[in-house]
């Protein structure tokens, strides 16, 4: 039987909970996701997801703000199988950190958990 690295993963962390397997994955994508810098050298790569740059763009503007949602949500989606939806109910910036409020949907049930960028 062919199974998956998320399985593996909870296999081998067997006292974890299928909550914070969950939720330390969704940490993972938030924190991993990285784009380059244009004319930077190919080393320089920043967090895409919460840097304030990245929110400054979207500030006081509801449709960027929606789009942007929509991206975290996608990710999420994409990267983390076991989810069947995810609600970004906020996300918050400041000069030191930035996180998002995610509602996780699953077969289970919901998790609503702060996550940091």
């Amino acid at each position: 039987m062919n199974r998956t690295l998320l399985e593996k993963l909870d296999e081998r962390c067997h006292q974890q909970t299928t909550r914070q397997s969950i939720c330390h994955q969704v940490q993972r994508i938030l924190t991993t996701r990285s784009y380059r810098r244009a004319g930077q050298a190919s080393g320089a790569y920043v967090t895409a997801f919460g840097i304030p740059e990245l929110l400054d763009q979207y500030a006081g503007d509801s449709a960027a703000h929606q789009k942007y949602q929509d991206i975290i949500k996608q990710q999420v989606l994409a990267l983390e199988p076991r989810l069947n939806d995810v609600e970004v109910k906020s996300i918050q910036s400041s000069s030191l950190q930035a996180s998002c409020q995610l509602v996780l949907h699953t077969e289970q049930g919901s998790i609503e958990e702060v996550f940091f960028f």
